[in-house]
């Protein structure tokens, strides 16, 4: 066999010997449930925010898939909760159509944080009790943003995720880069979507999202004998 098809073969095989086996994922793999959100002096109703401000949201989490699949939310004994933080506003962008108004907001930056505690105590009235216990997962936002509109007051929270740490991170990463997806679910800052109680604490929206991951695709296994033969 010529020299260049032997080095072709020997390099075909390496890259099928490499192929890493990803972890199984269903979608949603983590549901966020009714959570709650602040951000500087805004209050609830108000569509337009401020460059600058920080928005925060958090809430419990309400169900894991593959590949967290072992990890049960209705434990009795622990608490699955998490804290989306560090999001500043670029201020808001208001569109006309007709006698409806349409708001966006984009921010920079953002983190999420996703812990395990086994002494429940998640308490809206303190946001700490969110990000106390075992940090499981954490990451980063990008093109984070949120759409609202005038007849409604409600609308979209959108991003883009990647998974950067966590005590359960190599679920969800290869060779320690972490696998990315989407965040995405409901925005609302009408009144009936926040009591007063919330509104009390400060709170100004309710927040009701999920995470969807891309897990890369897997090289085809192969053998020896079927390597050669496309080279033959």
């Amino acid at each position: 066999m010529p020299m260049r098809y032997q080095t072709l073969l020997m390099a075909a095989l390496v890259l099928v010997l490499a192929a890493p086996a990803w972890a199984e994922v269903t979608n949603p793999v983590i549901d966020f449930g009714i959570s709650y959100a602040k951000e500087g002096t805004r209050t609830v109703g108000v569509q337009e925010s401020q460059a600058g401000d920080v928005l925060t949201i958090v809430g419990p989490v309400v169900q894991f898939q593959e590949p967290f699949g072992d990890l049960d939310t209705n434990d009795p004994n622990v608490e699955y909760t998490y804290i989306m933080d560090g999001l500043v506003s670029l201020g808001t962008t208001v569109q006309s159509g007709g006698t409806m108004f349409s708001y966006t907001t984009y921010y920079d930056g953002g983190t999420f944080r996703i812990y395990c505690d086994d002494t429940p105590d998640a308490d809206f009235a303190d946001m700490s009790t969110f990000t106390d216990g075992t940090l499981i997962l954490e990451g980063t936002f990008s093109g984070f943003h949120i759409v609202t509109y005038s007849f409604t007051c409600s609308g979209t929270q959108n991003a883009d995720i990647q998974f950067t740490g966590g005590t359960l991170f190599d679920r969800v990463s290869e060779g320690g880069v972490g696998y990315t997806g989407i965040n995405t679910g409901s925005f609302n800052l009408c009144e009936q979507y926040v009591d007063d109680a919330r509104e009390a604490e400060g709170y100004f929206a309710m927040s009701d999202t999920k995470f969807d991951v891309e897990a890369p695709t897997p090289v085809k296994a192969s053998t020896w004998s079927r390597i050669k033969y496309l080279y033959e």
